[in-house]
């Protein structure tokens, strides 16, 4: 395993439970978590710094280049050369692979849905 995270988890404030709710619910988050296996935090940064890069960048503008030739200029020729279709297939699948890394999202209803689930119970008892 490359990287390890540590994660602080801080009790501000202890309320009374409500009725009818489930505990334990998260009532507060911010960002996306990493991916699985993506280099610890350093490895995570590194990432991120890289989905918004220059050769991201690059592979933005081919893309729309191939877009605007195909539909935008009816040049679908493009569609039936093996190697634009190869170019276009692998700057697809460079965007895919940095998408995870551009997340910065937080959903407190996923969160809580998965703690209902039992999965931090899993997470809690990892070992490395």
């Amino acid at each position: 395993m490359t990287g390890s995270w540590r994660h602080e988890v801080r009790i501000e404030d202890r309320l009374e439970p409500e009725p009818g709710r489930s505990y334990p619910l998260c009532i507060a988050g911010d960002h996306a978590c990493p991916p699985e296996d993506c280099g610890g935090p350093e490895g995570y940064t590194d990432r991120r710094r890289d989905a918004v890069g220059f050769d991201a960048m690059d592979d933005v503008a081919t893309l729309a280049g191939l877009i605007k030739a195909i539909a935008g200029e009816k040049r679908t020729i493009f569609l039936d050369d093996p190697d634009a279709r190869w170019e276009m297939e692998d700057v697809v699948d460079r965007i895919k692979a940095r998408e995870p890394f551009l997340a910065d999202t937080f959903s407190r209803r996923v969160v809580n849905q998965r703690v209902r689930q039992d999965e931090h119970h899993v997470l809690m008892h990892q070992q490395l």
